[in-house]
């Protein structure tokens, strides 16, 4: 397997990947972080695409990156989703208010391409709900830890 030197957080808004990432620059400066894989997934997974297509788009670039490692992030609690989208502070979109239903589309996509073996064994989910932020990094970073003992040992 190729050395993987690049690592998206993907994950719908409020999830946390900002402040992941920015942790993540200073605990593993060996990889490049990047906050979602806006040509593929940000652009094109929306409630009336459907999903084998954005799959298929996804499988492809997985196939045509092979240094890239991807991190779905999901949280199951929407409301949590939301009271972080609501106290950033930036303007909200409608996009924002909506996080919960492309939380829920996130998970379906990943489910999909795992359940199609679509994931070419580069690409890991974590179900954040209910952590703290502290947690979360720790637990993506253990994450990430696995990942590359597993396939690059």
């Amino acid at each position: 397997m190729t050395k993987i030197t690049d690592i998206i957080i993907e994950g719908t808004d409020g999830i946390g990947k900002s402040k992941t990432i920015e942790s993540l620059e200073i605990l593993k400066p060996v990889y490049k972080f990047h906050d979602r894989n806006r040509e593929v997934i940000a652009n094109k997974m929306t409630k009336d695409t459907p999903m084998e297509e954005c799959a298929r788009e996804y499988e492809k670039f997985i196939l045509e990156n092979p240094n890239v490692l991807t991190v779905l992030l999901f949280n199951d609690d929407g409301e949590e989703l939301l009271r972080r989208v609501k106290t950033r502070d930036k303007p909200m979109t409608e996009s924002d208010l909506e996080a919960p239903l492309y939380n829920k589309l996130y998970k379906k996509y990943f489910e999909y391409m795992r359940e199609h073996n679509m994931l070419h064994g580069r690409a890991i989910a974590l179900n954040v709900t209910g952590m703290s932020l502290s947690k979360q990094i720790s637990e993506i970073d253990k994450a990430i830890e696995c990942f590359v003992a597993e396939t690059q040992a």
